[in-house]
């Protein structure tokens, strides 16, 4: 769940990339986070009297950037910024950034400042290379144990489902599995069997696919074929 709260010290390299490099030490500096599924957003603000509010959200590793006008307005869409990479995510993107409107009160950054409804509003996307390459935030995308690690080798027993994406995502195989160490179901693009059997995981070009097993069964083939050939392009972009 999105909450706004003071981004504490120990993610000052995170609000820096989503803030544009600032940071103040005496004053709070506020953002709203959903820790659970490490989704970050940051309210930049308006630049200039005649346009919409931005907002950057660090999302699977990517800087989104996304405006909406403020409440006094009546423009019914959403503009949404998305890295290549992110191109096959737009409903996700799409879901997450209707969510977390929801569940802070239209982004209420302070009294004065809160954006347009957006239940009935359209999602206008486009491609934005500034921010096409992945943001390497380890201690962020996984846990502090594993921050380091470039290969995870995972049991054989751990192997939850493989498969290949089709095209138009090319075709990569993937395997999905129980990560030994955050207990969460992750999709993989690059690996190996190892002489004994278990898997020899690169974590470059890993993601998180959910939470866990009884949430796994749920998801569509869509989401994961999305996720895998966006661990794929993470790795590549790595």
């Amino acid at each position: 769940m999105f909450v706004k709260e003071n981004a504490p010290e120990s993610f000052k390299e995170m609000y820096l990339h989503l803030s544009g490099g600032w940071w103040d030490e005496k004053r709070p500096n506020t953002w709203f986070a959903d820790h659970d599924k490490q989704i970050y957003i940051n309210m930049r603000g308006k630049e200039g009297a005649e346009t919409p509010v931005f907002f950057y959200m660090y999302y699977q590793g990517y800087i989104v950037e996304f405006a909406v006008w403020d409440y006094d307005e009546h423009d019914e869409h959403v503009y949404v910024k998305i890295p290549d990479a992110l191109k096959y995510q737009k409903s996700e993107i799409e879901a997450v950034i209707r969510t977390a409107h929801k569940e802070t009160n239209a982004f209420n950054y302070f009294m004065r400042c809160r954006v347009n409804e957006i239940k009935n509003c359209e999602f206008k996307w486009s491609i934005y290379r500034k921010y096409n390459e992945k943001i390497i935030l380890h201690k962020f995308e996984r846990s502090v144990s594993m921050k380091n690690k470039d290969y995870v080798i995972i049991q054989v027993q751990d192997i939850i489902s493989a498969g290949t994406t089709k095209p138009p995502l090319g075709r990569h195989n993937y395997i999905i599995y129980l990560h030994p160490e955050d207990r969460k179901i992750h999709i993989n693009t690059d690996f190996r069997r190892k002489e004994n059997q278990n898997y020899q995981c690169c974590m470059h070009y890993d993601r998180i696919l959910c939470n866990s097993l009884a949430e796994f069964s749920t998801l569509p083939e869509k989401r994961i074929q999305n996720q895998a050939y966006g661990a794929w392009m993470d790795g590549a972009h790595s």
